[in-house]
């Protein structure tokens, strides 16, 4: 991606291989993210590149984020269901931030396992609107399964903009395995509770990430090479 362009130089990029632990390291916050870039794609043929990531952060997180990742036509295109369907059997994923309209949205987080849902593209304020996901989803015009994931036992939230969520983990560092991306499932969620000395936490925002977050988005533009930038 940006080939011949200025800004190619500046940008980090980074393998798309599924389930191949990357490091990434941030030199300015002297910390290094465990990142897996899955080769995703916003439809297919003749769609773009939509690399999903996966991180690993310094306290314990683990983060996956699919930008927008859509398999079309759906069921006839299966190709990145592949990886999709088993994520789960690779890496532990504690939050899956996931676009609400994507083809078959139960069976992607199926794939993933995650202990958290934070959907998003509600109510798109980029859109026309006729062209906006309701909150509660669109299982008649879209005919998406939206309306199952909440159904299901995943934890969903769905958050307007400017909500933020707080996540806590209260795993020991050293139980956590990033060359394999485990953890144990008796981690907790909670929302909107403060760490404390026994526990990791970080927190989203829409509209307004944490560093981890933002890493894992902006991430989500850049396609496949090696070269890395700080």
């Amino acid at each position: 991606m940006f080939e011949g362009a200025a800004i190619h130089d500046r940008v980090t990029h980074m393998k798309r291989e599924a389930d191949t632990l990357q490091s990434l390291p941030l030199p300015k916050r002297a910390i290094e993210l465990k990142v897996v870039v899955y080769p995703g794609q916003q439809y297919q043929g003749k769609g773009l590149p939509n690399n999903v990531v996966l991180v690993f952060t310094p306290e314990g997180i683990s983060f996956a984020h699919n930008g927008d990742q859509i398999n079309d036509p759906y069921p006839e295109y299966q190709e990145d269901f592949a990886w999709i369907d088993k994520v789960r059997e690779h890496h532990e994923v504690d939050v899956l931030m996931t676009n609400c309209w994507t083809n078959d949205i139960l069976r992607i987080v199926r794939g993933f396992n995650p202990k958290l849902v934070l959907p998003g593209h509600e109510n798109e304020l980029g859109h026309p609107t006729w062209d906006r996901v309701p909150y509660w989803g669109d299982a008649e015009y879209l005919h998406l399964n939206y309306p199952e994931l909440k159904a299901s036992d995943y934890p969903v939230t769905v958050m307007t903009w400017g909500e933020s969520y707080h996540y806590k983990a209260a795993p020991p560092r050293s139980c956590r395995d990033h060359s394999v991306g485990r953890a144990p499932r008796s981690w907790n969620v909670r929302r909107r509770v403060d760490s404390s000395t026994c526990s990791k936490s970080t927190s989203t925002r829409r509209g307004g990430r944490s560093d981890s977050a933002r890493s894992a988005h902006s991430m989500a533009q850049m396609p496949s090479g090696s070269k890395s930038s700080s």
